[in-house]
């Protein structure tokens, strides 16, 4: 089961083979965001936690947001029978 994580707490892991493989192209790792948006409401959202090579880590999220609060991985896909 998938929980919340304070991004306070840690960020999502990033493979060590592609971290900092390209300068300044990210690693991308596709997780649930919890975002508060400038108004103050909360929502979630579907987003990415981008890591460049310079150390530096970045949130693309869709829409207008302030922060990113937690985050959780995307839960596995439904399996077909």
């Amino acid at each position: 089961m998938n929980t919340w994580i304070s991004v306070n707490e840690r960020l999502p892991e990033v493979d060590p083979s592609k971290k900092g493989k390209y300068y300044n192209v990210p690693v991308s790792i596709r997780v649930l965001c919890a975002c508060r948006q400038k108004s103050g409401k909360v929502m979630v959202k579907e987003g990415y936690c981008e890591f460049y090579s310079n150390g530096r880590t970045f949130w693309r999220i869709p829409g207008s947001i302030d922060s990113v609060t937690h985050w959780m991985y995307l839960p596995k896909h439904p399996e077909d029978n």
